[in-house]
């Protein structure tokens, strides 16, 4: 258990980027999804793009109230950019689900951290607005995808 708690907190701090405890919000750049989609690009012709920068986003968006289990690509792409950037294999596990938020009249299915689901859930109501804050992770042969380190709910 205590084995368990330490990684969640190194795993916070890890993808958080601020010291234990502490969300750094000044890290992530003001952004729309569309804006950040628009800044990367990808081969349509590889499967997986795994990406080894640090590009965090905040941006702002409606959930739908839908939410899943983690798609199988999507978890293929999270054990690639595990292995790749050598953070423990434990990280794999660290994103089981996704929630969709609809933006620029888009709807994106965004993986978001274990520890943080039940709030999500609890905090922020369906058809809400919230603010997201997110990180690149890479992408899939359908979408790119990127990662709920934080949120708040408006």
């Amino acid at each position: 258990m205590i084995r368990h708690l330490l990684l969640l907190l190194a795993a916070a701090f890890a993808l958080g980027g601020a010291r234990a405890g502490e969300f750094d919000f000044k890290a992530y750049k003001a952004s729309s999804f569309t804006e950040a989609v628009g800044e990367h690009q990808k081969n349509p012709a590889v499967d997986f793009l795994v990406e080894t920068g640090n590009f965090k986003y905040a941006v702002g968006g409606t959930y739908t109230g839908r939410h899943r289990e983690t798609a199988a690509p999507t978890r293929e792409l999270i054990r690639r950019w595990v292995k790749a950037l050598r953070h423990p294999k434990e990280y794999e596990t660290l994103f089981e689900h996704e929630v969709e938020v609809e933006s620029g009249g888009k709807k994106y299915w965004l993986p978001i951290q274990n520890p943080m689901v039940q709030s999500f859930a609890s905090e922020v109501r369906v058809s809400g607005s919230v603010k997201l804050y997110i990180m690149l992770l890479g992408a899939t042969k359908g979408a790119w995808v990127f990662a709920i380190n934080e949120f708040q709910s408006q």
